[in-house]
């Protein structure tokens, strides 16, 4: 098992979860949201704001704040999908 790779246990099932493949799908779908909406990359900062989404790095550095994802959802591309229902 890779150092990206980690075992978590849910209930009795052990889920083994490669964070640098679910953080890189992440970015793809953040770069590919940039694009459809003419956003360039380096116009944007970490941070959600009205003309772009939150970064995934710093979505995936919040989720370990208590509520963070009760609030933003539960993975980056639900976050994603709630930023464009709410700015587009």
């Amino acid at each position: 098992m890779s150092e990206s790779n980690k075992k978590i246990k849910l209930d009795e099932s052990v889920v083994e979860v490669d964070y640098e493949k679910l953080y890189q799908e992440s970015l793809d779908l953040y770069m590919e949201q940039l694009k459809i909406m003419s956003v360039r990359p380096e116009d944007c900062h970490l941070y959600e704001s009205s003309t772009h989404p939150m970064h995934p790095q710093t979505f995936f550095q919040l989720s370990c704040v208590s509520g963070f994802n009760n609030l933003n959802g539960k993975n980056y591309p639900t976050y994603l999908n709630n930023w464009i229902k709410n700015h587009i």
